[in-house]
C-alpha cells in the first residue's frame, strides 16, 4: 500500500480493507481526515478485476476521490452533468475504469440479460451467483446508533455486516450550542445600515430555503452587497 498509494495505512483501515476483500458488508465511522476513502480504495491493491463504485452527495468529494485514484495509478472518472452522455457509460461498460464516482441522481444497477442470474449463477458463470451478495461499504464521520440501526434496516443487512467506529472526540475542537429565544425573528435579520459583517455561511436542510434565504438577504441590504449573497448546493450546474 505504501508503495502504490504513497501511505502507510493504519490498522483501522487495514481492518475495513480486509472486510471489503472477503465480500462482508461495513459500516465505518471515524473522524473527517482520518483516512477513510484509503481504507475502500486500497482494496484495488489486491485485486486485478475490481471495480468501485463510489455514490457521493458531493461534487468536490467526487473530484477528489478521482485525484487520489489517479494518483495512485487506477483510471477514475466522476460522472456528472457536464460529462453524463452515451461515451462516458459506454467506456464505463468496456470497464475502462477502475473507480466511478456518481451522484445518488445519476447511480442505477442494471443487469443485462437478467435471467443469467438464475440459469448461469450455479454453472455457467457463478460469478452470477454473488451478485445478491454484493459488499456495500458505507462511511461516515458521523453516524449515531440511531442512524446505523436504520442503515441496516434500509439495505437490509441483517446481521450480515461489520461495524468499525472511531471516536470523533478531538482536543482541539468544541461544540457550543447557543438557544434563541425567539427563532422566527432573529434568523435572517441582517438590513441595510446595519455594519458589514465579515464572510459567514448558513446551513439549511433544503435546497429551496438556502436559496430563498439568500434572496431575502439580498433584499435587506444595499445593491452593493446584492451579489455577496450565493446559495451553494448540490442541484448547481459546473457554470452555476
Amino acid at each position: 500500500i505504501l508503495k502504490v498509494f504513497g501511505k502507510q495505512p493504519c490498522l483501522f483501515q487495514i481492518r475495513v480493507c480486509r472486510v471489503q476483500l472477503e465480500q462482508r458488508n461495513v459500516i465505518s465511522i471515524a473522524p473527517t481526515g482520518s483516512g477513510k476513502t484509503l481504507s475502500y480504495l486500497m482494496t484495488l491493491a489486491f485485486s486485478t478485476d475490481l471495480i468501485i463504485i463510489i455514490v457521493t452527495a458531493l461534487n468536490v468529494l467526487g473530484d477528489q476521490f478521482v485525484r487520489e485514484a489517479e494518483t495512485a495509478g487506477f483510471h477514475a472518472i466522476f460522472v456528472h452533468a457536464e460529462n453524463d452522455n452515451d461515451k462516458t457509460f459506454t467506456d464505463i461498460r468496456q470497464l475502462n475504469y477502475w473507480v466511478v464516482v456518481m451522484t445518488p441522481g445519476v447511480f442505477n444497477a442494471i443487469f443485462d440479460e437478467g435471467h443469467c442470474i438464475v440459469q448461469w449463477g450455479d454453472t455457467f458463470r457463478q460469478e452470477y451467483s454473488e451478485v445478491p451478495n454484493l459488499s456495500i461499504c458505507l462511511s461516515s464521520a458521523t453516524m449515531p446508533p440511531s442512524m446505523v440501526s436504520a442503515l441496516v434496516e434500509k439495505f437490509r443487512f441483517g446481521k450480515n455486516y461489520t461495524l468499525f467506529h472511531r471516536s470523533n472526540d478531538r482536543v482541539n475542537i468544541a461544540y457550543s450550542v447557543v438557544k434563541t429565544q425567539d427563532e422566527a425573528s432573529c434568523k435572517l435579520d441582517w438590513k441595510e445600515g446595519d455594519p458589514v459583517p465579515p464572510k459567514f455561511m448558513v446551513f439549511f436542510d433544503s435546497k429551496k430555503e438556502a436559496e430563498a434565504a439568500s434572496r431575502y438577504l439580498a433584499s435587506r441590504v444595499s445593491l452593493a452587497l446584492c451579489d455577496k449573497m450565493l446559495w451553494f448546493h448540490a442541484g448547481m450546474t459546473a457554470f452555476f
